[in-house]
């Protein structure tokens, strides 16, 4: 079994040569203060996928239950939300807390798509989820309101 600081360190240095930095710590990712990790997914023993930042910019790796390869996100915000979609593929969600949500698309061969959620900035998705045996997801979040916002679910499928 793999141990979690083995898992961070190893996605650290993956993930930190994808983004062409050099000179990462490849010990206890908390203690070296570069690798953030906000959300981990795991579909079965050899398919796991995590989110965060590296040096600010968007982090993405898939643990194939040999080894870990970075995955380049668009855009410039870490992932705050990751679900499956019900195909193979990935929905992943990336809040800055001052504009909407970006609710990105990853099909089975890689390529990303956005999913529009709103133009209001207090319109966020902060959670997502699957239900089983289909491909229809929902998320959580806050909506604009007069007076702010409100609980939100957005629905997609």
């Amino acid at each position: 079994m793999v141990g979690i600081r083995n898992i961070g360190a190893t996605l650290s240095a993956v993930v930190a040569a994808a983004l062409g930095r050099r000179g990462v710590a490849t010990g206890d990712p908390g203690r070296a203060g570069r690798l953030q990790l906000s959300r981990v997914l795991a579909l079965a023993p050899r398919s796991v996928w995590v989110t965060g930042s590296l040096a600010g910019r968007p982090a993405l790796g898939h643990f194939d239950g040999h080894g870990w390869t970075a995955v380049a996100m668009p855009g410039q915000v870490a992932a705050t939300g990751l679900c499956r979609d019900g195909r193979g593929c990935l929905w992943v969600i990336a809040n800055t807390g001052t504009a909407p949500s970006r609710v990105l698309h990853r099909s089975s061969s890689g390529t990303w798509t956005t999913a529009s959620v709103s133009s209001r900035p207090a319109d966020r998705v902060l959670a997502c989820g699957l239900v089983p045996g289909t491909t229809v997801a929902w998320g959580a979040g806050q909506s604009s309101a007069p007076q702010g916002s409100a609980a939100a679910a957005y629905r997609h499928g």
